[in-house]
């Protein structure tokens, strides 16, 4: 339980971080993030990722009996992910922005973790798991591009890839049919309410986002009989 509380701190404070960037990145672009509740956007993502750190920590202590340091350094990079995970999931949402430098930073924390965790676990694996379905999922993407894909989503799957590798070969792909998946039932309702013309598309890395944390809860019980 302490190792968890100390990652709960450590990602907050990463969270003020990102949301500090994210603040940032925005203005430059001449957009002002809304206060929420009176609070400042950095703070406000600081609580939410401590919150859904707390959250993660509950789904992962229901799938287990008892928990492990294997069980902290399986959930660590979820719990870092969490913030910029959380602020291109607005972005991309509310302004059809998916950030450079937000990625960067997303990529900067989760793939030092994520070799860190396979090569501590002695899993060289789950190492070519994390690298190659990281760069195989990015560059097979690359060809979406032609069909309305931007390039930001391309970077976001291969980075959510790369984190959901750590736990099977199947989970990008499983990331990749539930974000396709939700995302068409939820243009089909814009159109059918019309909402959304045909002419249109939907921001996706949203769902991306949804569909590999769907993915990670899904995975959790074979992971955890694995270990």
């Amino acid at each position: 339980m302490l190792w968890h509380v100390l990652a709960w701190i450590v990602s907050g404070i990463w969270g003020f971080a990102v949301g500090a960037a994210t603040t940032k990145i925005l203005r430059q672009r001449h957009i002002e993030l809304p206060d929420l509740f009176y609070l400042p956007f950095s703070l406000c993502l600081t609580l939410a990722t401590v919150l859904l750190n707390v959250i993660q920590w509950l789904i992962l202590n229901y799938f287990s009996h008892g928990l492990c340091f294997t069980h902290f350094l399986l959930t660590l990079p979820v719990y870092l992910g969490t913030a910029p995970f959380c602020a291109l999931f607005l972005t991309d949402a509310r302004y059809r922005l998916l950030p450079n430098h937000l990625l960067e930073l997303g990529a900067a924390m989760l793939l030092p973790v994520l070799t860190i965790v396979a090569l501590i676990l002695h899993s060289p694996e789950a190492l070519a798991r994390v690298w190659g379905l990281g760069l195989a999922m990015g560059l097979g993407l690359i060809l979406a591009t032609n069909i309305g894909l931007g390039m930001g989503d391309v970077k976001l799957a291969a980075l959510l890839s790369a984190w959901l590798g750590l736990y099977g070969w199947f989970a990008p792909l499983t990331m990749l049919l539930l974000a396709s998946l939700l995302g068409g039932v939820f243009a089909l309702i814009l159109v059918i309410s019309k909402k959304l013309d045909l002419d249109h598309d939907i921001a996706f890395s949203p769902w991306l986002i949804t569909g590999a944390f769907i993915t990670w809860v899904v995975h959790l019980p074979s992971i955890m009989v694995g270990i």
